[in-house]
């Protein structure tokens, strides 16, 4: 698989010398109209020659390669040997997408997308995700995507969560390049895992919601999107506590923070019969903000100096718009013991220092 690599990189270095070299026999054929006679464009044109020769015979030994070994040890009894393949196999993807992909190697990580062993089948994956970083490889995927996209959408409840949260991300990528390649049948089941216990599959799947309806949300005009997330919150009917969402999008989307928005429609009639469910997630994500501690059941890394700061800005900007603000909301739902009792958590946040001289009297 290693030669096999060597000769492919060798290969594509000889077509790039190629292409330079026909760009410059079509600048001495422009000279050659004017002068009649050009040495030099018969060197260039021996030289292509040179190079067509040599890339074929390369290109032969990668596909007698290819035959001899990978179409055989790919689904070999040893794991290790069939993960070894499908990397060396993306890579020549990645490196040659021109000649690599097309169906007659690429039904080989559809063919292992479905593999017994979970290493496996993240290899494959992985294989898949450095495409979408090329246009050039992305419009080559769609018929391989659409072959094996059921396949992609049940790996996102695969037993083994590095392939699930792999699966995940491949499909926001397949959402961002191919957007009606996905059914809304096929998205509910991604949607769904943002409540899950895993922290990084909650966030993959926080990415690919948030790519579905949430990208290019700007703060002051975000009421739209916040409704939005609350009818999926209250229809989704997955899911009965509000923090697991926030948390899995409180890094992505920057609604969730909009803490302008969610006030001002809270003091409106915007939300209508929804207004418990934004109290909820209003004050889970200025909790999870001011504290930087995910619900219960969710793991975290120790805290680094950065998110410390952040914790302070949020705590800082929560202050400012509610400060003015929380009077009036106890004010207009106080007749729901519910919100009120999520709101009265809200003031343990603030910056007491922040409030406006006066504010009390």
């Amino acid at each position: 698989m290693k030669i096999s690599t060597a000769l492919v990189d060798l290969v594509v270095k000889l077509v790039e010398i190629r292409e330079k070299t026909n760009l410059q026999i079509e600048t001495e054929k422009t000279k050659l109209k004017q002068r009649g006679t050009n040495q030099q464009l018969e060197v260039l044109l021996e030289t292509k020659t040179m190079y067509d020769s040599k890339i074929n015979d390369l290109s032969d030994m990668t596909s007698f390669l290819f035959k001899s070994v990978f179409v055989h040890r790919y689904r070999d009894i040893v794991s290790d040997i069939r993960c070894i393949c499908i990397t060396e196999l993306g890579q020549w993807m990645s490196t040659h997408p021109s000649y690599f992909l097309e169906d007659t190697y690429l039904k080989y990580v559809g063919w292992l997308l479905y593999d017994k062993q979970p290493e496996v089948r993240v290899k494959c994956i992985t294989a898949l995700l450095p495409l979408f970083d090329d246009f050039e490889c992305i419009e080559k995927l769609e018929v391989f995507l659409t072959r094996f996209k059921d396949r992609l959408v049940t790996m996102i409840a695969d037993k083994d969560i590095d392939v699930a949260v792999k699966a995940c991300q491949l499909l926001t990528n397949i959402l961002k390049s191919f957007p009606n390649l996905l059914e809304p049948n096929d998205c509910v089941p991604i949607y769904e895992q943002v409540y899950s216990a895993n922290k990084q599959l909650a966030v993959a799947s926080g990415e690919f919601l948030n790519s579905k309806f949430f990208e290019g949300s700007r703060e002051g005009h975000n009421k739209e999107l916040i409704s939005d997330l609350i009818l999926f919150y209250v229809e989704g009917e997955v899911h009965t506590h509000a923090a697991y969402l926030v948390d899995a999008l409180l890094e992505i989307s920057p609604i969730i923070k909009d803490w302008t928005s969610m006030t001002e429609m809270l003091l409106s009639d915007e939300c209508g019969q929804y207004d418990s469910a934004l109290v909820e997630i209003m004050c889970a994500a200025i909790r999870q903000s001011s504290t930087g501690e995910p619900p219960s059941g969710r793991a975290t890394s120790k805290r680094a100096a950065k998110d410390l700061k952040q914790i302070q800005e949020d705590r800082t900007r929560i202050s400012e718009v509610l400060i003015p603000t929380m009077a009036r909301l106890l004010n207009r739902h106080i007749d729901d013991r519910d919100k009120i009792a999520n709101l009265t958590t809200i003031p343990q946040y603030f910056i007491l220092e922040l409030y406006p001289t006066g504010f009390l009297g």
